[in-house]
């Protein structure tokens, strides 16, 4: 007997979860990047920030698929 709300896998399951890898990562190597920078050389994290935005884009429509899983 179970109990709660059961969400199984979908096909987006593995996808997110490697947008939330990569994501992770690349904010990780930014960061990194960003403590080993004088202030005035910020402008060089750009190309790290522009490849953030599509992969948190793709995790949150993921994670928006998950929840209309839940409310269907």
């Amino acid at each position: 007997m179970s109990t709660g709300v059961q969400v199984w896998l979908t096909p987006w399951t593995g996808v997110g979860v490697a947008f939330l890898v990569l994501l992770v990562g690349t904010l990780g190597v930014r960061e990194a990047w960003r403590l080993r920078l004088a202030p005035d050389e910020y402008t060089r994290l750009r190309p790290l920030t522009f490849a953030a935005i599509p992969l948190l884009i793709g995790f949150v429509l993921v994670v928006l698929e998950r929840f209309v899983m839940l409310t269907s």
